[in-house]
């Protein structure tokens, strides 16, 4: 027998035990203090006690990462994952899947391409950078046109173009790509296509353009209220510094590019305004820090159709698919004087945003200093702001 002093009545069976066997089997909500079978409720980890089933539900968690139990407070959601984490789950899981980043020379850069090229090499006499460009025309078109058949005759007039010139492509790659675009057709609209350029360097981009152009307007290719003209520029030799540099400097112009262009450009769905505030470039210390912070308090993934892809400056197109710096603000257009002065201003843009980041860089370094704030290229254009 058991003495009457050892024993334990339950509250949730009205049975009585001994204390071992009580112990084993019972025990108290941590959190709502009641009494439930050991087995009905869950051992919480970072607290090192029982929860009720009903508590759990209203109040912890379980991390994806390490899958141990925690409380609400004490989890972080992933708006990428669509799970929650612990807060050292999260930061690892975080930085395992920020975009591998390799920063080329800019030599590099200045020389590479895409396999689009001539046999008489690149000349620079209407365009004078060294970096590739890639573009996108949107554009609608009267009747439906099959994007193949489009594709098939823009290649052959450029092979064509060049070889009467006696410019001939390298293996004759015309480097030219046709495709449906959803976004531009609607209403009076109902036929729209995209054409989309490999990336080539210089005059041969022009002189390519002059040729696409008069191409899709024989195929009655018109520009509508919903097309626009995208920029793809090499980006590949940039670091943190150099983004941050270009970043704060388009901060500062946008309101003068979205002057130069129609209204509906600076309301657009498509090609928002750098959406951080001048005062927050200052706190930037790192190649992690300034993606977690491009991407609005860390919220990267690697979902192609990312909200970040649709401002006028796009890094999402670097980080996500190495395909270079976007830049969305511009209409559409048929016009390649508009888009020869479009690539001349935004080369200039990007060739003088990477030396300014690399006096940054070495200034950061000589002076030991942790973030972008404390730079003069930084305080100097706040300080001119501020002013105005």
């Amino acid at each position: 027998g058991i003495d009457e002093q050892d024993v334990v009545f339950s509250n949730v069976d009205d049975e009585a035990y001994c204390e071992s066997c009580y112990n084993d089997t019972h025990c108290h909500c941590s959190d709502c203090g009641d009494e439930t079978y050991t087995e009905d409720s869950i051992y919480v980890d970072n607290i090192g006690d029982y929860i009720c089933n009903s508590c759990y539900q209203d109040y912890y968690g379980e991390c994806y990462g390490c899958d141990e139990h925690f409380h609400i407070d004490d989890l972080q959601w992933s708006d990428s994952e669509e799970v929650s984490f612990c807060e050292y789950c999260y930061e690892d899981n975080r930085s395992n899947n920020l975009p591998d980043w390799e920063v080329m020379s800019n030599d590099f850069v200045h020389t590479q391409d895409f396999g689009i090229r001539l046999v008489n090499g690149d000349s620079f006499n209407m365009f004078p950078s060294r970096r590739v460009q890639g573009i996108e025309i949107e554009t609608n078109f009267q009747t439906e046109i099959d994007k193949h058949d489009l594709n098939q005759f823009l290649r052959r007039r450029l092979i064509n173009h060049h070889r009467s010139n006696n410019d001939n492509y390298i293996e004759d790659n015309a480097g030219v790509n046709v495709t449906y675009d959803g976004s531009i057709t609607g209403g009076d609209h109902r036929y729209g296509l995209e054409i989309i350029t490999m990336p080539r360097r210089a005059d041969l981009l022009i002189s390519d353009l002059t040729v696409i152009n008069k191409a899709v307007k024989e195929w009655d290719g018109y520009i509508s209220r919903k097309c626009g003209y995208h920029l793809h520029i090499d980006s590949r030799d940039y670091d943190w510094q150099h983004f941050a540099v270009l970043t704060l400097m388009v901060k500062c112009i946008e309101p003068h590019i979205y002057a130069w262009l129609p209204p509906s450009r600076n309301t657009s769905q498509w090609c928002r305004p750098v959406s951080q505030p001048i005062s927050s470039f200052g706190y930037i210390d790192g190649r992690d820090e300034f993606v977690d912070w491009y991407y609005d308090d860390q919220s990267y993934n690697n979902d192609k159709y990312h909200s970040k892809r649709y401002h006028g400056l796009n890094l999402h197109s670097h980080f996500y698919a190495n395909q270079g710096i976007e830049l969305r603000y511009h209409s559409g257009t048929l016009n390649e004087d508009k888009m020869r002065h479009w690539s001349i201003l935004w080369s200039q843009i990007v060739d003088t945003c990477w030396q300014l980041g690399e006096k940054v860089r070495q200034e950061m370094s000589q002076d030991n200093l942790w973030t972008f704030g404390k730079t003069k290229l930084y305080k100097s254009l706040n300080n001119d702001l501020l002013s105005q």
